[in-house]
């Protein structure tokens, strides 16, 4: 094994394993890894063979995502149902609407950030109630707007809150079948895999630099035409 391969390897067994490796940790193989065409080459082969997709960011340095269907690393749709308190994988299509939202309010177009700094939770649900009131004006598949006529009973059969009095309305609820406690449990779901950072005892939810770059990436690999990025467009035209 040479040098080159076995440093890839190295920053490889740091990023699965949570670690940074940046200017701040690791820097040494940091800037090996920014200098050497050649370890760079053998990480993301090494990541792409784990069904891993790697990523560079100037704030947090390197580190992993995990692909589609990818069990060893990722989660299973199982996993995700019972993190996320879903009855089945209809109600779990809806927690990824409820992101695909959030992502909505910090990019107005294809990686053009928009100018907000924080998400409240109450803000979400009326993204929400935009996003799936104007499905309608874009044109999807027969299968794409099965999925989205199923996502949005199950969003409209819920109340807002437990809670009828809006002035006690906890900003926080996580529990039961409303609203709030769907696009809440989403939240949570994203700080914990630090994609979101929460304001300290405020309901204030802020992406990462780590989300952010995982965005960018992602308008920069697919084609620009496809539903996802109709999704965050729908609604923000006149913003842009």
């Amino acid at each position: 094994m040479d040098i080159n391969t076995q440093t890839a390897l190295e920053i490889f067994g740091h990023l699965i394993k949570g670690k940074m490796v940046n200017y701040t940790c690791n820097e040494d193989l940091y800037n090996k890894y920014i200098v050497n065409h050649s370890i760079q080459e053998d990480l993301e082969s090494i990541a792409s063979n784990f069904g891993l997709r790697l990523y560079r960011n100037e704030d947090v340095g390197l580190f992993v995502v995990t692909q589609s269907d990818n069990e060893i690393f990722g989660y299973t749709n199982k996993e995700l149902r019972e993190l996320l308190k879903c009855k089945n994988n209809t109600e779990l299509y809806l927690t990824y609407f409820v992101i695909y939202c959030v992502i909505s309010v910090f990019y107005i177009q294809n990686n053009y950030k928009s100018q907000a700094t924080y998400i409240r939770p109450l803000s979400l649900v009326e993204k929400v109630d935009q996003k799936l009131q104007g499905i309608g004006t874009v044109e999807l598949s027969i299968d794409e707007e099965k999925s989205f006529a199923s996502i949005n009973k199950i969003w409209t059969s819920l109340p807002q809150s437990n809670i009828k009095d809006k002035k006690e309305v906890d900003f926080d609820e996580r529990r039961g079948d409303t609203k709030l406690a769907v696009v809440n449990r989403s939240l949570h779901f994203l700080v914990a895999n630090k994609l979101m950072s929460k304001y300290p005892n405020m309901a204030r939810y802020d992406i990462t630099p780590r989300f952010s770059a995982i965005i960018e990436n992602y308008f920069e690999d697919i084609d620009t035409d496809n539903i996802f990025s109709k999704l965050v467009e729908l609604g923000n035209e006149s913003k842009s």
